[in-house]
């Protein structure tokens, strides 16, 4: 399995009549996202563990990546985890309508394809730089 597989089901879940499948789509696009991150980071030899930090960790080698548009996604991968903990944590928040998980969806997408158009090299380069910097390699 791979991450985005999680973002195929997010994407069938935010057009639901039901509240708790419409959170369900904001909680597994942004898990798809961080899947893929994951990955990119540990496909450039970069070690992360499935500690709660992580998520904090995973976005701060994104923005400090010296790639405009990978610090970009490193933005917007904050603020989708943000409506995710909402989703998951705070069940009196009524803003979970299709749209606005539609558009936490699209956004989602977006991101992957964002990364996905990075070039590897520079993209690993980057990750790699950042991580020397901070002495976690």
């Amino acid at each position: 399995m791979r991450g985005k597989d999680f973002f195929i089901f997010a994407n069938t879940l935010h057009n639901s009549e039901i509240e708790a499948a419409r959170r369900s789509s904001v909680s597994r696009a942004y898990y798809a996202l961080y899947h893929h991150v994951r990955e990119c980071l540990l496909s450039s030899g970069i070690p992360v563990s499935i500690k709660p930090e992580e998520h904090e960790r995973m976005t701060r080698y994104l923005k400090n990546s010296g790639i405009e548009k990978v610090k970009q996604v490193g933005e917007k991968m904050n603020d989708i985890r943000v409506k995710r903990n909402k989703a998951d944590y705070e069940l009196s928040d009524k803003s979970f309508n299709k749209m606005t998980c539609g558009l936490y969806c699209a956004m989602t997408e977006n991101l992957l394809n964002e990364l996905d158009s990075i070039d590897k090299g520079q993209l690993k380069r980057g990750l790699v730089d950042y991580a020397g910097s901070i002495n976690e390699l």
